[in-house]
């Protein structure tokens, strides 16, 4: 954070747009993006693995209720009640990591009817072994998504640590694996509101400089994915807002 002013003032203080500018790269001298820079720095990347792993756990009652309502057959409005085969993918959880709540929630639901697969870089998904029907696979999402026709594909806490740009080749990357009329993008991340920002927010927005991201307002979630061809569907509102409730963003092809 010391270097903050001075990082604000090279991009003229807007928003990042360079994911190889952010914050961590300014003040560390480098042109590498945090990510990268953990996958040379391997005890680094394990203390941000394990870290991230906490916060999952400690936010996974609030996780849970939704993925057992994408995961659960028992609802005859469930998004995946069409679907026919045990072997199609359901759903890609992109960007996953260690994938717990998802491994838990799995474990609890006794016909998830179909696959679930967990994607993240080969570091991070080296020795995960497939169980309760979820597998993992390396993946960077910057290239092209190989699994195509999934029913949902989820990113949870991902387009908070990159700009627009690399949104949009994430973005992009995935559409081209959407079937049309039955693929969903689920999003889960918060929602700024347009004014009033909690103290809390307004230092996690700073905070996302350091990997060149940012929090954003429904109106840049709405322009963040209209620009690659997406048009939002339904966002859901946790029931009891705090400053770190997540929403999940529901998107799909534009007609």
């Amino acid at each position: 954070m010391p270097s903050l002013p001075d990082y604000l003032a090279s991009i003229n203080f807007q928003n990042p747009t360079d994911r190889h500018r952010s914050l961590f790269a300014y003040a560390n001298n480098t042109d590498l993006n945090m990510f990268e820079w953990f996958q040379i720095h391997p005890e680094q990347l394990k203390i941000f693995n394990d870290f991230q792993s906490s916060t999952a756990e400690l936010d996974g009652y609030r996780m849970k209720p939704i993925l057992e309502s994408l995961l659960s057959t028992e609802n005859e409005e469930d998004i995946l009640s069409k679907i026919s085969s045990e072997d199609e993918v359901i759903l890609v959880d992109v960007g996953g990591g260690y994938g717990k709540t998802v491994r838990e929630v799995c474990k609890e639901i006794p016909d998830p009817r179909g696959r679930v697969v967990i994607q993240d870089l080969p570091k991070i998904i080296e020795g995960q072994e497939v169980a309760h029907g979820v597998e993992a696979m390396a993946y960077d999402f910057f290239t092209p998504q190989p699994i195509h026709g999934s029913r949902i594909y989820l990113f949870r806490h991902i387009f908070h640590n990159w700009p627009d740009s690399a949104c949009h080749q994430i973005l992009q990357n995935t559409i081209s694996a959407l079937e049309p009329g039955y693929s969903r993008v689920i999003i889960i991340d918060v929602i700024l509101p347009h004014k009033n920002v909690s103290k809390f927010n307004a230092f996690i927005d700073i905070s996302m400089m350091a990997f060149g991201g940012m929090e954003r307002t429904e109106t840049q979630w709405r322009d963040l994915l209209q620009a690659v061809g997406l048009s939002i569907r339904n966002i859901r509102q946790p029931e009891r807002a705090s400053p770190i409730s997540d929403s999940v963003i529901e998107a799909i092809l534009a007609a």
